[in-house]
Formats: C-alpha cells, sequence, structure tokens
C-alpha cells in the first residue's frame, strides 16, 4: 500500500527539493540557527469529540478533530494532514476499560501511512511511539511486530529522509513500554510523516515534536 498511498499526497507549494537523500546517521548535521520546537500530544481522554475509538482518518470528525489538535498545539501552523488507515485507538483496553485514546497509524489488515504539512521549516521530528496492545481476561493482544518509519518529504512527494523505529517483541505478555524516536535533518522540509509495512503492525504515536529554524 505504500507506493500507492505516496500517490495520494498533494504537491504542497513552497516544500524544498531534496538534493541530497542522506541517512539518519550522517554525522554533517547543518548549524540551523536558532530553532524551536512544537509538541503535539495525541494520547489522551478517550471521550475527547471525534476522538473516540476507532475513529478513522477520512472520516469527517476524526479529521476535523486531530486538525484541531494539531492546529491548536502547533500555533495554528498546520496546512494540510493526508493519508490512509489510520485511526484513534484504545491504549490499554477497550470501550468499557480504557480511559485514554490514542493516534495509531496502520490496522490489523494493512499497513498505513499519515502525513503532516506545516507552515514551518523543520529540521528535526521526534515521536513517542509504542506496541498497539490490548490487555483482556486471561491474555494480551499485541502487535509483536510493530514497525513504523518516521520520515520527510520533498518537493515532488518522495521520502527525503527516514528512520525506522522497529518496535518487535517476542514478549506477547507483558505491555511494552513507549520509546522515543527522533530523527535529525540534514534537509529543511515542510511536511514530516509515518508509514509502516503490513497489517498488524500497528503502532501508537502518543506524541510529535517538530523542530524549526525561527525565521
Amino acid at each position: 500500500m505504500k507506493k500507492s498511498l505516496l500517490l495520494l499526497i498533494p504537491l504542497i507549494l513552497g516544500l524544498g527539493a531534496c538534493t541530497n537523500p542522506k541517512t539518519p546517521d550522517t554525522p554533517d548535521i547543518p548549524d540551523w540557527g536558532e530553532t524551536a520546537s512544537k509538541t503535539i500530544v495525541f494520547k489522551g481522554d478517550k471521550n475527547r469529540t471525534g476522538f473516540t475509538g476507532g475513529s478513522q482518518l477520512g472520516d469527517d470528525k476524526f479529521d476535523t478533530a486531530l486538525r484541531n489538535m494539531v492546529n491548536e498545539q502547533s500555533g495554528n501552523k498546520l496546512v494540510n494532514i493526508g493519508g490512509q488507515k489510520c485511526t484513534a485507538q484504545f491504549v490499554g483496553g477497550d470501550s468499557n476499560t480504557a480511559t485514554e485514546t490514542s493516534l495509531s497509524i496502520g490496522t490489523s489488515s494493512s499497513d498505513g501511512l499519515i502525513y503532516f504539512t506545516f507552515n514551518l521549516d523543520i529540521v528535526k521530528i521526534e515521536a513517542t511511539l509504542q506496541n498497539y496492545y490490548k490487555p483482556y481476561n486471561g491474555g494480551m493482544s499485541l502487535d509483536t511486530e510493530a514497525e513504523v518509519t518516521i520520515c520527510s518529504f520533498g518537493a515532488s512527494n518522495e521520502i527525503c529522509e527516514s528512520k525506522k523505529a522497529d518496535l518487535s517483541t517476542e514478549d506477547a505478555v507483558n505491555i511494552p513500554g513507549e520509546r522515543q524516536e527522533t530523527l535529525e535533518l540534514t534537509e529543511k522540509t515542510n511536511t514530516v510523516g509515518f508509514f509502516n509495512e503490513a497489517a498488524k503492525h500497528r503502532t501508537y504515536i502518543h506524541s510529535l515534536t517538530i523542530t524549526y529554524v525561527v525565521e
């Protein structure tokens, strides 16, 4: 699905071209000068309007709730959100036992993609990630092969820089811990995204922090 999803991303004017793609471990990170950061927290009360468990990207209520959430926490710097197969999922339970929902990428039957375009020159992407899990009486439903790739996009909708976070585990009994992942960019971008590669690789994105150049 990943390739077909990328074709759905509209051309966003003003994106810097990805002229020199590099791997995350490239040591020559530029000196960007003055920077600042904004953090968007997706994990929160399960009763938030439009962000109840099972809400799907593409549904009007969820799309509106997600846009409002990102705009409120980014200072109205959001330009666009897009993608497929991303949902609000209960964290650690179901509608009766969970108290929170969070943004989840991928589903039990498909991989997923989500991207965010901001009116900012972004130079670093940080995310708080966790395997999808759901305890139940006598067991645990857990995506043991969870993974997600953090990436930046260029002017032609191509992935410029990326870092894969492999959350796979052999422990299907205990609640997986949250993980912090960081991608420092060697080229500025306006669009950041997340995708995974297969069904049942569901990953919570509890928060997203973007660091950007201050003009």
